[in-house]
């Protein structure tokens, strides 16, 4: 088997627009300050990274999504010699190796692009204007913490709202996936049922999701879901953060992933870290945030070196970017 250095890492999830957009002092050079900084990204071989414009529950949401859509363009324009857009002009999905790391943007909380008051049609043209800063958007989640007027959040048992089926119709046949991580079990089962009753053209996928019956947490997937995006076609990005993985056991990636292939997610697994700024979360009982085998970008080649006695090197190299590379090839490369 070749060295795991060699295999190139497909990251679903991490908040470098958020930090970037939010702190005067944020730099993506700066590798102690966030895991997913460029010399992290650099040393784990990360050769894609979906960066995520992640917008908690404050007045005037939509004004911060926008805020970070600029951040995230400055941060291409600026470092050219580290990052370089997925897609180009044509929005086509460029996935040849290149020394760059590639960039590509998706939105985590519809708070992003919709404030409370909005009508949906200012909202679209919010999401509009984004896109046309980030290029085309590889997913979008309808909440994150909070109930929101598009659905209900993990642990929730508020499902899919009216406001949450409009976003799906308007999504229909735009290529871009609904992301399931952050919904209650009852949005993630109203999301598929609205979807198939309708006949949308929607991929679905968890970009940064662990499982509940391995792990039991609200914000990992319960069965159904997780066997669901599998038959879908779609993606579960492993996270990183301690309290989702395990509390006690660091080796845990292992038990999620071995779960995943039992359930037939051979082709659905991949790498969804979540790395963001820290300081945001100083509660105690949340630290630390991640075991110190996963606490930066830089961490991937050991990742998955102790992953080599559990794993195939074809399930290694479909973790690792296969799966994802193939996602995307299907879904923009028509």
């Amino acid at each position: 088997m070749p060295s795991t250095k060699s295999y190139p890492i497909y990251d679903l999830h991490c908040d470098l627009p958020s930090y970037l957009a939010r702190y005067k002092h944020a730099d993506p050079l700066d590798g102690e300050a966030i895991g997913c900084a460029v010399p992290h990204l650099r040393q784990g071989n990360v050769q894609l990274q979906v960066m995520v414009l992640f917008t908690p529950d404050i007045p005037d949401s939509a004004a911060f999504g926008l805020q970070q859509a600029r951040a995230y363009r400055k941060l291409l324009t600026d470092h050219p010699a580290h990052f370089q857009a997925l897609f180009d002009s044509a929005g086509q999905a460029d996935l040849t190796p290149s020394a760059t790391v590639k960039a590509v943007a998706a939105i985590e909380s519809a708070n992003g692009f919709c404030n409370s008051a909005d009508s949906l049609a200012e909202a679209f043209r919010k999401l509009e204007a984004i896109s046309a800063l980030t290029g085309p958007l590889l997913y979008i989640s309808l909440t994150h913490s909070y109930e929101n007027r598009f659905g209900g959040p993990s642990g929730s048992k508020v499902g899919l709202k009216a406001d949450g089926e409009e976003l799906l119709e308007y999504l229909d046949g735009r290529k871009t996936a609904i992301d399931l991580s952050h919904a209650s079990d009852a949005q993630g089962r109203d999301i598929l049922n609205y979807i198939d009753r309708r006949a949308l053209d929607i991929p679905v996928i968890a970009s940064h999701s662990n499982y509940r019956p391995v792990w039991d947490h609200p914000r990992n997937l319960p069965e159904d879901l997780a066997d669901a995006i599998i038959t879908r076609r779609g993606l579960i990005g492993v996270n990183f953060l301690r309290r989702f993985l395990h509390d006690e056991n660091s080796a845990a990636i292992r038990d999620h992933l071995q779960y995943a292939l039992a359930r037939g997610g051979e082709d659905a697994v991949a790498f969804g870290a979540d790395y963001f700024y820290e300081p945001e979360v100083p509660d105690p009982d949340y630290q630390p945030l991640y075991w110190p085998e996963h606490r930066n970008a830089s961490r991937y080649p050991a990742i998955v070196q102790a992953l080599r006695a559990a794993f195939s090197k074809a399930q290694l190299e479909k973790l690792c970017y296969r799966n994802a590379a193939n996602f995307i090839q299907r879904i923009w490369g028509e």
